[in-house]
Parts: structure tokens; C-alpha cells; sequence
């Protein structure tokens, strides 16, 4: 028994270890500065996925338009213009639309990490549909990820080993 769990450790670290690896684009500190800053009168948002447990690609949409497929440990640089602006991600089998709105400012730049809502999924892995929907009704926020504003130090942390992903506009 004790190999079988040691046998499923190590197939989750080797399918973490080749999401990393598929991304094709370069990675967030070997872009130029000037990528990294919003084009004039403009706002940036860099918009990212961490990898997880789950590696999934998620779809999303910025003020309602689909922005990008984005896979696990990759992230996209989009300027949007300023004002009302809102993230959101669903997927076909989770309950739900998750997102976020910012006011989004001129010349400024904006992280947004998209990460899954290990609660809401451990109710669906527990108890199926039953368990997702009570998992859902219990949190403060619909869907099945979590979209934050990151910080610019924490998510510069957290982007440094991510790859671009070059499909997104």
C-alpha cells in the first residue's frame, strides 16, 4: 500500500514537472522592461495561472471576451484601456463564473493570479455534484477558482519561473 501512494506521489510531481515544460514562450524575468510596462494611456494586466495540483488549462475572458486558453505555470500580458475592467474564467463541469473587476488606471499594472479553489474541489472529488454544490453555496465567491489582485512583490515572486503564453492577445 505504501508504494501505491509513493507510485501516485511521484505521477502528480512528473505531470507537474511537464506542465512546466510545455510552455513554449520565455519566461516573465527574461522579458524586456518595455513589455512589462502598458503601452501610453493604458493599463497592463498580467494575468496568471501558478501550477497547481490541478493542471488544466482555463479559458478566460476579459470584459466578456475570450482573452485566452490559459495552461498551469504560464501567464499573458494584456493593455486594456482604463475603467471598469473584469476577469472571469467558468469551466463546463464546475458550477459558477469566477471573477473579478478593477478599476483599472492609466499607466498602471495590475497581477491577477487565477488559481482552483482546492475546497470547492475536494467537495466534488468527496461527494461528487452533491458535495461541488454545497462547497459552492458555503463560499463567498461563485465559481470554482479564486481570482486575486496579487501585489506586485508577491507576484513577482510567483511569476519568475512562469512561461508566456505567446497565443493569448
Amino acid at each position: 500500500m505504501l508504494k501505491n501512494k509513493f507510485q501516485k506521489i511521484f505521477i502528480i510531481l512528473f505531470a507537474i514537472a511537464l506542465a512546466g515544460c510545455s510552455a513554449k514562450g520565455p519566461t516573465y524575468s527574461s522579458l524586456p522592461d518595455e513589455a512589462k510596462q502598458p503601452r501610453k494611456g493604458m493599463a497592463q494586466l498580467i494575468v496568471y495561472q501558478p501550477v497547481s495540483m490541478n493542471l488544466r488549462s482555463l479559458d478566460i475572458e476579459i470584459n466578456r471576451v475570450k482573452g485566452c486558453n490559459l495552461a498551469a505555470g504560464t501567464f499573458f500580458l494584456l493593455d486594456v484601456p482604463p475603467g471598469q475592467t473584469t476577469i472571469s474564467s467558468s469551466i463546463w463541469d464546475a458550477p459558477g463564473t469566477s471573477s473579478l473587476t478593477i478599476n483599472a488606471k492609466s499607466a498602471h499594472r495590475y497581477s491577477i493570479r487565477i488559481q482552483w479553489d482546492m475546497g470547492k474541489s475536494m467537495g466534488f472529488a468527496v461527494a461528487g455534484i452533491p458535495g461541488g454544490l454545497i462547497a459552492e453555496s458555503a463560499s463567498s465567491h461563485s465559481g470554482p477558482f479564486l481570482i486575486d489582485s496579487i501585489d506586485e512583490e508577491t507576484s513577482k515572486q510567483e511569476l519568475a519561473k512562469l512561461k508566456q503564453n505567446t497565443q493569448c492577445h
